[in-house]
């Protein structure tokens, strides 16, 4: 139902015509809290006849609840001004901002999409950037490896030095491309469509493969919104994708939006088989409890990916043995020796 209600909302889909009673919209209302898409949620609301809308308590509940993210993206995109304005008089340099602000963009209203932080690339210069945060009286955190981490006007940032996430063979494949961006509104700018959309599934792929964590709705309506409204050239992106292990991923997350919001599909985008949209849901969007120690969470995701070995392989273009077990189980258990802390990413956006 809820699907339903934003197909119909953002992507010219049917009217639903279920009529709920006051505890089914709130229990609505809590699953797309959960899901990350209140705000647009309520926007979709907004848009059914009158004979379809919930009561007025519930309605009440669920527009407080919007306004309330939508106040707290406004201090998010100001405070993100505020920062690249600081960078570009500091450093002449453009931020870069990926996910958040730049995914946004797409949505009916620019706050109406949740988001945690504001994730900023800068390459090389992001030691550079820590260093004026640091000058500026702010304390950042770079204890993980992948990003460091601070507080600039109340609000999160994380403040990337590379995108992919490198693996122990220093694969050449895996290394940061050459990204391309384009201007939001300056001195903030984001990825091309193409590069974007690459980053966005192998981010998820990483917090799904790596750290047990499903993918939310948000993640789906995101890449749905960028397929529809970015001006995405698939060919395009067929051809910046293909040295990377999650093009295929890429496809299957456009299969399973195409099939569930209705959205047209991209000319020179090449569907998986029925199976890997079939077992999509098992491998990306059903919650599992998160373990401690690391090499837990991989041995329980494993599990998964062995009752889809033949999906897996399809997906990645190799056994789950070599690509899952051979880049993680090492590394987890390495960190569980080492006593070290996982990453407190998603409890500190929370």
């Amino acid at each position: 139902m809820l699907i339903q209600m934003l197909r119909f909302g953002l992507f010219n889909g049917p009217e639903p015509t279920a009529v709920l009673s006051e505890d089914q919209w709130q229990s609505l209302l809590n699953d797309a809290r959960q899901q990350g898409v209140i705000a647009v949620f309520y926007h979709c609301v907004q848009q059914l006849s009158s004979a379809h809308r919930p009561p007025k308590s519930v309605l009440f509940h669920m527009a407080s609840m919007a306004s309330d993210i939508e106040q707290s993206m406004q201090q998010h995109h100001q405070a993100l001004k505020h920062f690249a304005d600081r960078v570009e008089q500091q450093m002449h340099q453009p931020t870069v901002v990926v996910k958040g602000l730049s995914l946004a963009q797409y949505y009916p209203h620019l706050y109406c999409r949740e988001s945690g932080d504001n994730d900023l690339y800068f390459g090389a210069s992001a030691h550079v950037v820590d260093s004026l945060m640091r000058s500026c009286g702010i304390a950042v955190d770079d204890s993980d490896p992948r990003h460091s981490a601070f507080l600039f006007e109340g609000v999160p940032f994380e403040n990337h030095a590379y995108l992919l996430y490198p693996n122990e063979e220093d694969d050449p494949n895996t290394i940061d491309p050459q990204w391309d961006t384009t201007p939001i509104e300056a001195p903030l700018y984001t990825l091309v469509p193409e590069h974007l959309a690459l980053f966005v599934v192998a981010h998820a792929d990483r917090h799904a493969l790596y750290h047990n964590e499903s993918l939310r709705l948000r993640d789906l309506l995101d890449w749905a919104l960028l397929l529809e409204h970015s001006g995405l050239d698939y060919h395009r992106f067929n051809q910046f994708k293909q040295s990377y292990d999650v093009g295929r991923l890429a496809d299957l997350f456009t299969q399973y939006v195409v099939a569930h919001f209705g959205i047209t599909p991209p000319e020179g985008w090449q569907p998986l088989s029925v199976g890997c949209l079939q077992a999509f849901p098992q491998l990306y969007l059903t919650d599992h409890p998160r373990k401690t120690p690391a090499f837990m969470r991989v041995f329980d995701r494993s599990k998964r990916y062995i009752r889809y070995a033949g999906v897996y392989k399809e997906i990645y273009g190799e056994t789950m043995f070599r690509r899952f077990y051979y880049r993680n189980v090492a590394r987890a258990i390495g960190q569980w020796a080492k006593q070290e802390k996982r990453h407190e990413g998603r409890e500190r956006n929370q």
